[in-house]
């Protein structure tokens, strides 16, 4: 919210009501952060669940932003990272060494992401700098969808 301005009030829709807090609720302001996956804009074998289900996420985001923006202050974000080295990295391989030989291959920095590695961008998107980031992804994701 710009300094100065009250709470804008705005239309109930059911559809993102579940995504507000209260604190968001009674102050028309506050940013609603989801995690989606490059692996999404891609494709990635064997993954096609957790393709379909951060598609979804994408989707979400960008309804909740247009349900939000126009009434209120909330803003909703999505950040899209690369591969991070979670559990999940194992699930799509037959070996650790296969898998990590192939994630680190598919970005352009040859590295793949440590969960705190996101941190900063979701920091900044939750700044007032960010005021006009609304339903759009936010790639951190050392550059696997630009190749």
């Amino acid at each position: 919210m710009r300094k100065n301005e009250p709470p804008r009030k705005r239309k109930e829709g059911w559809h993102t009501d579940p995504a507000k807090g209260e604190t968001q609720e009674r102050s028309g302001y506050g940013r609603i952060v989801n995690v989606g996956s490059a692996a999404a804009f891609i494709g990635f074998p064997r993954a096609g669940i957790y393709i379909a289900s951060k598609h979804a996420v994408h989707g979400l985001t960008q309804t909740a932003a247009i349900e939000l923006a126009a009434d209120t202050d909330i803003r909703v974000i999505m950040v899209v990272p690369g591969s991070i080295k979670t559990h999940n990295c194992e699930l799509f391989s037959e070996s650790k060494d296969e898998m990590k030989k192939l994630l680190i291959g598919a970005h352009a920095t040859k590295q793949i992401l440590l969960p705190e590695d996101c941190v900063p961008a979701i920091l900044f998107l939750c700044s007032d700098g960010a005021f006009f980031s609304v339903g759009q992804p936010q790639f951190i994701d050392g550059g696997y969808t630009a190749q």
